[in-house]
């Protein structure tokens, strides 16, 4: 009986859509297209399903760290950097709008939360070169965009690319006298708002406000720098403490980040500095329905990416080390300007310094720099292709 040899152009369909469904990562997308002529024309057929895929997060792709040019440098002072790769891509980001100066105020979905020139938020996809302007937010009758010194962090609930009609955007807002959440649905033309702590609160203090907001399974926490969460029920807008805080030792700054595991669970990061380094992490995570954090020892075969614009947990693979933080240097106060990345071992303490930034040192957290760049980690798309 004759037979033939199956090389790797005649593999059928029914074998290729088996090894499609096994890639985990975009750049194994393009090695697969590449493979042969057969190859690509099976990925380039199942494109639009592929950018679902991804778009959705059914892919957990490790972020990239895009590096915006400050004010006196043009666009093409814009870096993405890859840990993957541990160098700069050769990548330019979309002009639609110019990034000099401005500042990011969170990284959801591939999507960049920005104030535009009238202080209102926007949205910008640098992948795609997609924006989405968003109402202004409204306060005590007087328009109040996220504009210094207002400190904030915007996250999404879903991909406006592949759920138009059916996301929520959080911002986080801190001011001298208060913390307070505003919830936009997509399509409103105006935000609820909460307000989370206040100056008349017997526990407010200012320099412990609130620096870290999530949306997970249709309910907005957000944790303030000693550890304390609350959450907020969209619907009925209810306010409730999850979790208490603890002061910080004198010699140590705090961070505090809440990350979604590779298993929807909630965690709480808590991050003690030294001279700007990690040095002490603590781990918790949220059980329901007692709805209270018991700690954690160690992320297993997971990666943290830690950020004041956008933090992920994603499975570790022969590309980054499981069980390590990759940290972005913050100032505190949610704004993203970084002097360097580097990892934290969970497991011996180490830090590690992967990528410099910029030479100069942070400013006091109450002053705007206006040479040192801002670091943010952003997923990436197909529309970086």
């Amino acid at each position: 009986m004759d037979t033939e040899l199956l090389t790797w152009p005649r593999l059928p369909d029914l074998i290729l859509n088996l090894i499609f469904k096994k890639l985990t990562c975009i750049s194994d997308c393009l090695r697969f297209s590449a493979v042969c002529k057969s190859w690509f024309s099976y990925a380039s057929q199942d494109y639009n399903a592929l950018q679902l895929t991804i778009d959705s997060g059914t892919i957990q792709q490790p972020p990239l760290l895009l590096i915006l040019p400050t004010k006196t440098q043009t666009e093409e002072g814009s870096r993405v950097y890859s840990v993957t790769t541990g160098k700069i891509l050769d990548f330019k980001l979309h002009n639609n709008i110019p990034l000099q100066g401005k500042i990011c105020y969170g990284s959801s979905y591939g999507w960049l939360a920005f104030t535009m020139f009238d202080s209102t938020i926007g949205l910008f996809n640098p992948f795609s070169g997609k924006t989405i302007q968003l109402p202004p937010l409204i306060r005590d009758k007087k328009t109040h965009g996220l504009s210094y010194p207002g400190q904030g962090k915007v996250v999404l609930s879903k991909n406006p690319s592949t759920s138009p009609d059916d996301y929520h955007v959080v911002a986080l807002i801190n001011t001298c006298w208060d913390s307070e959440l505003a919830i936009l649905k997509s399509g409103a033309k105006s935000w609820i708002s909460v307000v989370i702590a206040g100056w008349y609160s017997p526990d407010w203090v200012f320099f412990y406000h609130y620096c870290d907001v999530i949306y997970h399974d249709n309910v907005v926490y957000a944790v303030n720098l000693e550890g304390k969460v609350i959450s907020v029920d969209t619907t009925t807008l209810k306010l409730r403490q999850i979790a208490r805080g603890t002061r910080c030792r004198k010699r140590y700054i705090p961070r505090c980040y809440l990350v979604k595991s590779t298993t929807n669970e909630l965690l709480r990061i808590q991050l003690y500095l030294r001279d700007s380094k990690p040095s002490i992490c603590k781990m918790s995570k949220l059980v329901a329905p007692e709805s209270r954090f018991v700690m954690v020892d160690s992320l297993g075969d997971d990666a943290l990416f830690l950020g004041n614009s956008q933090s992920t947990c994603i499975p570790a693979n022969s590309r980054f080390s499981a069980n390590n933080i990759y940290y972005v240097e913050d100032n505190m106060f949610t704004m993203p300007w970084a002097t360097e990345m580097g990892t934290f071992n969970l497991q011996d303490g180490a830090y590690n310094t992967l990528l410099s930034i910029s030479s100069e040192p942070l400013p006091n957290p109450l002053s705007r720099p206006t040479n040192i760049p801002q670091a943010i980690w952003i997923t990436p798309t197909l529309y970086l292709l």
